[in-house]
């Protein structure tokens, strides 16, 4: 996804010289979870409304309940890691999602 960028600052929609398009940046929002069903599509429609011009991945670490299905039903595109760990998992993320914004956050709701 995209968000336009006046020369090299970030495009501010609310800002008064916002909207001067000449590029844009790649936003991507990153979640890694383990058993997060409970939480994770709370936190996928949230930043799919607050931040919609971003890619949401959500990074699935062997979870054995539905938070896979869960996070894709909500809007996110969902990564698999069969490696267990948040350090595997945060490797793959930056490995496998290329973007020039990067927001981390945890999949609990917190």
């Amino acid at each position: 996804m995209k968000v336009a960028k006046k020369n090299s600052e970030p495009f501010l929609p609310d800002h008064p010289q916002g909207h001067m398009n000449t590029t844009s940046i790649d936003i991507a929002v990153v979640i890694p979870c383990y058993n997060e069903a409970v939480a994770i599509g709370r936190v996928v429609q949230g930043f799919c409304k607050s931040l919609p011009q971003a890619a949401i991945h959500v990074f699935d670490n062997n979870s054995s309940d539905d938070t896979a299905g869960v996070a894709r039903r909500a809007g996110a595109v969902v990564h698999h890691v069969g490696l267990r760990g948040k350090g595997n998992v945060v490797r793959r993320m930056f490995a496998d999602v290329d973007a020039d914004v990067y927001v981390m956050v945890d999949g609990d709701d917190t």
